[in-house]
């Protein structure tokens, strides 16, 4: 039964035990499908690293990883080395941080550098490898060369780089492929495409885009890890692709089946209960986005 119904596999069921810190509300970027756009957080902008680090401390061992976000958690850079380097002496936890890499991963390089290397994980949306472009997604004005930054970043194998498909701006397989192909030249080789959530005026769907057919994501989970893209680039890529597709009803297309009614009536027959929450800026732990 759990192999028919794959009741285990996808972050969006929380069957990690996580807990994910919104670092700050603060972003110098405005896109418009911007998930902190409906979860606004609690507190200052300004983060307080003090009582977020005794919040990870009290959780520590209901928790299996951590994941920095925003906002835009590389605004105050230093505050995030010192909580990041904190966390791996004290929780021995694994760490990940989303950023969007603003000025300052470029005027204090060497801070940006040394939180790659203490942390386990960084995940990088570029948007898109034509600087124009992605500022036009951003909504934000790059103030240095990104192209240099990508190429300087050290610890590449630990660096994932998200590709959202937004109408208008990367919608094409043509895009994709220059896209994928720009990054693969500097050493990269792990990426996540993305759909956009509930933004019907955004939404493309991969599928149409690639022409690949994936199972629906009621049942059998929106992400699909270690995806076998070289069959629809034209050429052999040796990068990991994971393919996020939206899971929200009101999304292009999907139709619950009875499989995913089964599936959320007998998931907690066999599935454990996880422990998942949100620490925010100040320190305040809730098991829910606000």
């Amino acid at each position: 039964m759990k192999k028919l119904f794959k009741l285990n596999n996808n972050i969006c069921d929380q069957i990690l035990n996580e807990a994910q810190i919104h670092f700050t509300k603060n972003c110098s970027n405005k896109c418009p499908f911007c998930i902190d756009a409906f979860n606004k957080g609690v507190g200052n902008s300004k983060p307080d690293i003090d009582k977020i680090f005794l919040s990870v401390l009290n959780i520590k061992d209901k928790i299996d990883e951590i994941t920095v976000s925003g906002g835009e958690p590389m605004l105050y850079i230093e505050d995030l080395l010192k909580l990041v380097k904190n966390i791996k002496r004290f929780a021995k936890l694994p760490v990940t941080v989303i950023t969007s890499m603003p000025i300052p991963c470029w005027t204090e390089k060497e801070t940006f550098f040394e939180i790659i290397k203490v942390i386990d994980h960084l995940i990088i949306s570029p948007q898109h490898y034509d600087q124009e472009v992605g500022d036009k997604i951003r909504h934000s004005v790059s103030l240095y060369n990104r192209d240099r930054l990508f190429e300087e970043i050290p610890y590449k194998n630990k660096v994932s780089l998200t590709l959202n498909a937004i109408k208008g701006y990367l919608d094409s397989k043509e895009d994709f492929i220059d896209n994928i192909k720009h990054f693969e030249k500097l050493g990269y080789s792990h990426f996540k495409l993305a759909e956009m959530f509930e933004h019907d005026e955004l939404y493309v769907s991969l599928e149409d885009i690639f022409g690949f057919k994936l199972p629906k994501p009621f049942a059998y989970g929106c992400s699909n890890k270690h995806f076998d893209l070289s069959p629809y680039l034209g050429y052999k890529s040796n990068s990991d692709f994971t393919i996020k597709r939206c899971c929200f009803y009101k999304t292009h297309k999907q139709h619950a089946s009875i499989n995913d009614l089964l599936k959320i009536l007998i998931r907690p027959l066999f599935s454990k209960k996880y422990f998942f929450c949100i620490i925010y800026e100040n320190g305040e732990i809730v098991q829910r986005w606000s």
